[in-house]
């Protein structure tokens, strides 16, 4: 099989893999105190919380409600004792992938359609938008001004993808009215898949069939009229990355699916840690831990497992990675 065969099969397993993270407040404005993390199978090991078929995407409010995405809904993470409870929200059963919020509105992708619900105590997620020309809608995050920008890529089922990066503008007045969409980023991206916000910029998961090193996190500054600076490289990384987190404004968690693993990267692109290939069965997401439900040295992480499989013991589940 050659290397495009190659990496083309790998990004088809993890197309749907993706999300974000901590919500803007917190992971944005920097005035967060950096929290030191254990990312390495020296200092912490895994722990299986609950089952979750094809689980995709993480999320925590501000006040540290959990909900994660996955190829057939999209979920509360509660707790009950000793029990994880898994809620469904979305009103159809359906592949869904980022996850951001905006105030009290939960926003999602799934089906290549936006959904949204309202953060009550039973949030129930109703579609709201079809995206133009989207194969496989994916990660999903929002920048200082509320607008959301969602993923095309990395590839769908049906085959390559017009990878690109979609900005959409909400109804000031209605967080349920999607007033525009416009095509934000595209030239420099070939299989995009995670995406992030901090301080003026986008940090993007990308994958390439021309360097010796597969994966790579991208940064696209946000010009003065809102549109798309020139995408570069900030880290490559030798495997295929799905989603991605900005940390407190410190640094990034990856998620490594082909590998098995995740790692810490600062934002000058060194990789700081990395656990062990194979710690994890296909790693979709990664996200710190908030209170009460978790401590902020835990990692949440979704394991995937293998695409459309959505019953074995390969992957289909949420872990927690803990100090030892």
């Amino acid at each position: 099989m050659t290397r495009a065969l190659t990496l083309a099969a790998t990004l088809l397993l993890a197309a749907c893999g993706s999300e974000n993270n901590s919500p803007e407040t917190e992971t944005n404005n920097g005035n967060v105190e950096p929290r030191e993390l254990c990312v390495n199978s020296l200092c912490g090991s895994k722990t299986v919380l609950a089952e979750m078929p094809g689980a995709e995407y993480l999320h925590f409010t501000p006040d540290g409600r959990l909900f994660a995405a996955s190829d057939l809904n999209i979920f509360e993470v509660t707790r009950n004792g000793d029990q994880w409870i898994t809620t469904p929200l979305a009103s159809m059963d359906c592949g869904f992938a980022g996850i951001e919020q905006r105030g009290d509105v939960l926003y999602a992708n799934g089906c290549n359609q936006l959904f949204a619900g309202e953060l009550s105590d039973t949030p129930v997620m109703e579609p709201i938008h079809s995206y133009s020309g989207f194969q496989l809608a994916n990660g999903l995050t929002a920048d200082a001004d509320g607008k959301l920008y969602a993923v095309n890529g990395p590839i769908s089922t049906s085959g390559l993808v017009d990878a690109k990066i979609a900005r959409i503008t909400l109804n000031p007045n209605n967080p349920f009215e999607v007033i525009e969409e416009i095509t934000w980023a595209a030239d420099g991206l070939e299989f995009p898949n995670g995406i992030d916000y901090f301080d003026g910029t986008m940090y993007v998961t990308d994958s390439s069939v021309s360097q010796v090193q597969l994966g790579s996190v991208k940064t696209i500054p946000i010009n003065s009229d809102g549109s798309a600076g020139t995408v570069a490289t900030l880290s490559t990384w030798p495997g295929i990355l799905d989603d991605l987190t900005v940390v407190d404004g410190s640094y990034i968690l990856v998620a490594d699916y082909g590998s098995g693993m995740i790692g810490q990267i600062d934002l000058n692109g060194d990789i700081l840690q990395a656990t062990l290939p194979l710690t994890f069965q296909n790693a979709s997401a990664v996200l710190p831990g908030e209170p009460p439900m978790f401590s902020r040295e835990e990692i949440l992480v979704t394991e995937k497992g293998l695409l459309g499989d959505t019953v074995s013991p390969i992957g289909n589940q949420l872990s927690v990675f803990r100090p030892n």
